[in-house]
């Protein structure tokens, strides 16, 4: 506790040099200003880019097939071959500590020509085959109707989910969605649900025109047999898919004869990897 003496000294040498005193307060209440400054940034910096993750599960990667190149037990380099949807369960029975490992096929993309058509109206979406499971992978609010499910997947239902941005191309307003039909690359398929992602940065709209419907019938329509396009992986809570990729890329090669150096036959991006680089940059 301080005596009188005491704050007479402190008041004396405020005073004593009403100048020095007026800088130094200033001093010090604009560091305390820059540094709200700089967290409050930070802090945004960090915000936005999560949201620029869009609820996508982080712990992901994906991964598709391209050329061996290296020769491998009598096949040549520089081939051709597909994942298979058995790699898929085989993925599973030798990796642990996954939580999801979903294929996907896909029609349509950027600059695709017009593969959607509803009475007089056509457009151009991407068309994405899958599972149930990527709405865990890829979070999307389903505003009507309902999404994929494994009875679509067991019963080959030609069946299909519209993003916003489909609807607002495809519909006049006011017109009912659930229950109309839509023809992709000239199969029909009955609209069961529509869908908002989250995370809408960028333009909005083309984050919304995209259509899922069912891995297996898009297999049966659209003749893809057995094939896999590609497939987006996701290691449980606990587990780096980095650390796990290896032996993923083990079973891939050994199942399709691909030599056990050859790290430029699979093609893949790590979202996990990527994610914990911007981690690292905005808290290191």
């Amino acid at each position: 506790m301080f005596s009188k003496d005491n704050w007479s000294e402190i008041i004396e040498a405020l005073t004593s040099n009403w100048f020095r005193t007026i800088l130094t307060a200033f001093g010090v209440l604009w560091g305390i200003f820059i540094l709200v400054i700089l967290l409050a940034a930070g802090k945004g910096l960090e915000n936005g880019v999560k949201q620029g993750f869009g609820g996508i599960a982080t712990n992901s990667m994906f991964m598709w097939a391209q050329t061996p190149s290296k020769p491998y037990k009598g096949l040549p380099k520089g081939r051709s071959y597909n994942f298979k949807i058995s790699d898929v369960e085989a993925i599973k029975q030798n990796v642990p500590n996954l939580r999801f490992v979903s294929p996907r096929n896909q029609l349509g993309g950027f600059g695709g020509a017009n593969n959607v058509v509803r009475g007089l109206k056509t457009g151009a979406f991407n068309v994405y085959g899958d599972y149930p499971e990527v709405i865990q992978q890829e979070p999307m609010d389903i505003t009507s109707g309902r999404f994929v499910n494994y009875s679509d997947i067991e019963q080959n239902r030609k069946v299909a989910i519209l993003g916003a941005g489909v609807i607002n191309d495809m519909y006049d307003p006011g017109e009912e969605v659930i229950g109309s039909y839509i023809k992709v690359n000239g199969v029909n398929f009955m609209v069961i649900g529509t869908y908002k992602k989250k995370g809408n940065n960028g333009n909005p709209e083309e984050n919304q025109k995209q259509i899922y419907v069912p891995f297996t019938a898009f297999s049966q329509a659209f003749n893809m047999g057995e094939t896999v396009g590609w497939m987006s992986i996701t290691a449980e809570d606990g587990s780096s898919i980095t650390d796990l990729k290896t032996q993923i890329f083990d079973v891939i090669k050994s199942r399709h004869t691909i030599h056990p150096e050859d790290d430029r036959a699979i093609g893949n991006f790590d979202l996990f990897q990527e994610f914990s680089k911007i981690n690292g940059f905005l808290w290191p």
